[in-house]
């Protein structure tokens, strides 16, 4: 039987070397190639373990290359734990790393698609200064990007900055994006007032919400008031009286719902909501035949072989047109007839 301080050394060797790989798993090995074995290297390594359905553990190690020491080389810090206390990962500073357990010691070791080496990685920029594409100007975690934040999108088609790309707005729907005046998006219920609709169609330009369009009187314009949130010209019938082309109140405006609305005199209701003497030609008689803005009007004529309708035989200078009517005065009529100046033609 070996004595009790050999079995001891025993087991201090086989502790110190279970340690050792629990550490330094996947440490560097030498290499043909005699750059690879300079092992003059320090880093912070990561080591993470993972476990099995056995629960037996495996250990994947990444090191990030150090230009300073700033620790005890070998030392290990934060540890971290799961739930059941084993440990998922720890963090150590290693000396003594060779070349290639980094992916590049200088920028000569990297590529072009990503040219510079930043802590033994390959990257694609280190600053703004970096990235020479107008596109893709602002270095961001290593990578050249198109924005940083929204600020840099000055697109209207393109305003919001989406994974370091200027990309259309991606508000909620019913929402608008808006930049305040440092360039910051927000996504707000309205921009302009056709954003908005009734019974809020006025967009508040302070707090970017849909309000009703007025809350008093003085909020609305001339000859107009507020009603229920509303700029109106009338609410009733009688706000309507004195003109004959809009009699009643429809939808907070005076005017005509159809043509029962309107007078003997102007018996149609047109498509602006007003009555009026005609809405087509043939709504005329024979001596105004043509239906002008809503009134029956005459016939223009240069001399009196172009008025052809009966009655209405004259070319006669009205205002400053020469119009086909009957007549102006008596004189303009035979013996025994007067001119009507309603109708403006000659009767017995």
């Amino acid at each position: 039987m070996q004595p009790r301080s050999i079995q001891n050394i025993r087991w201090l060797r086989i502790s110190l070397i279970a340690w050792w790989f629990v550490v330094w798993a996947g440490a560097c090995q030498p290499s043909e190639k005699e750059e690879d074995n300079r092992c003059e290297y320090e880093g912070t390594c990561k080591i993470t373990y993972t476990y099995d359905s056995n629960n037996k553990w495996s250990t994947v190690r990444t090191c990030t290359l150090e230009r300073e020491k700033a620790r005890l080389c070998g030392e290990c810090w934060e540890r971290q734990n799961n739930s059941d206390g084993r440990p998922t990962a720890k963090t150590c500073l290693v000396c003594n790393l060779c070349k290639r357990d980094f992916e590049c010691i200088a920028d000569s070791d990297c590529g072009t698609a990503r040219p510079f080496c930043q802590t033994g990685v390959c990257v694609q920029c280190r600053g703004n200064g970096d990235c020479s594409s107008k596109d893709r100007s602002y270095c961001e975690s290593n990578v050249c990007v198109q924005c940083r934040d929204d600020r840099d999108c000055s697109s209207e088609n393109a305003p919001q900055c989406l994974s370091g790309i200027c990309a259309g707005c991606s508000c909620p729907t019913g929402q608008k994006c808006r930049k305040d005046s440092s360039g910051a998006l927000f996504c707000v219920q309205c921009v302009t007032s056709a954003d908005c609709k009734a019974p809020t169609p006025k967009c508040d330009e302070k707090t970017w919400t849909c309000k009703p369009a007025c809350e008093k009187d003085q909020d609305c314009g001339e000859g107009k008031r507020c009603n229920e949130g509303a700029c109106v010209e009338c609410t009733s019938a009688d706000d309507c009286l004195g003109d004959p082309q809009k009699p009643r109140c429809v939808e907070g405006s005076c005017g005509c719902k159809d043509a029962s609305d309107c007078s003997i005199a102007l018996p149609f209701c047109s498509t602006e909501k007003r009555c009026v003497q005609c809405t087509k030609d043939a709504d005329c008689a024979s001596g105004f035949p043509r239906c002008l803005g809503g009134e029956c009007q005459a016939r223009p004529c240069n001399n009196d072989s172009q008025c052809v309708a009966v009655g209405y035989d004259k070319c006669l200078t009205f205002g400053q047109r020469r119009v086909c009517l009957g007549c102006l005065q008596d004189s303009d009529c035979a013996t025994g007839q007067r001119c009507d100046v309603g109708l403006l033609r000659c009767i017995k």
